[in-house]
Formats: C-alpha cells, sequence, structure tokens
C-alpha cells in the first residue's frame, strides 16, 4: 500500500494537481476514455475535500511515476519552507522576464537569479 498523505500535505498536492492537469492537457492522458479523464478532473476540483479522498484519488486515477513526481515536489516545497528566505522587490516587466526564464529552464525563481547572476561573481 502507498504512503498515506499528511495533512499538511493536502492542500499543497491538491494545488500542484489542478496546476498539473490545467497547464498539461495531457496530464491524465493514460486514462483511456475521455469521460473517465473529465470524471476525474470533476472528482478532483469538485469532491476531493479531505486527505482520504486524495488518497483514493491518486490511487485510482495517477500512475506511479506521477505520484512520485508529486512527493518530491512535497519534499522540494517542505524543504525550501525551512530555509531562511528574502524578500526582493522588483519591476513587473523584471518579474516577467524572470519567470519566462525560470518556465523555460524548468527551474526557480531563485535558481534563475543565481544561474543568470553566477558569472558575475566567477
Amino acid at each position: 500500500m502507498a504512503k498515506a498523505w499528511k495533512l499538511d500535505e493536502f492542500w499543497e498536492a491538491t494545488v500542484y494537481l489542478e496546476r498539473q492537469i490545467k497547464k498539461d492537457n495531457g496530464y491524465l492522458e493514460h486514462i483511456e476514455n475521455w469521460e473517465d479523464e473529465e470524471e476525474a478532473k470533476k472528482e478532483l476540483f469538485k469532491k476531493v475535500q479531505n486527505v482520504t479522498m486524495l488518497q483514493e484519488w491518486i490511487n485510482k486515477y495517477l500512475t506511479d511515476e506521477k505520484i512520485k513526481k508529486l512527493r518530491v515536489y512535497l519534499r522540494v516545497q517542505k524543504s525550501r519552507a525551512k530555509k531562511e528566505q528574502k524578500n526582493i522587490t522588483i519591476t513587473p516587466e523584471a518579474h516577467y522576464k524572470l519567470s519566462e526564464y525560470a518556465k523555460r529552464y524548468n527551474v526557480t525563481l531563485s535558481e534563475a537569479i543565481n544561474k543568470l547572476c553566477g558569472n558575475v561573481f566567477d
């Protein structure tokens, strides 16, 4: 049996799954029947309201690979939450450009800044 989800992971996992489904039309493509895929989306968006329901939804609709990616995402988020954070103020244009760079290279905003500024201090 798969590891049970913790209560503190519930919202983070739900937000992650909803975001994945909305941005990637093929996220649930392993579900053969289109109607079943649409039902899975409806269940997640409207019916999953607690950890037990989330566990049932995940067991029913996600592949082992997607479950592993979800767990990795949650571990990374938990690790980031423990680190000391600094706040910065940037213009909307700078935020847009940095966000686009981060999306293109699949990195966080902090990782993008470090990568872009790395050559300056080397």
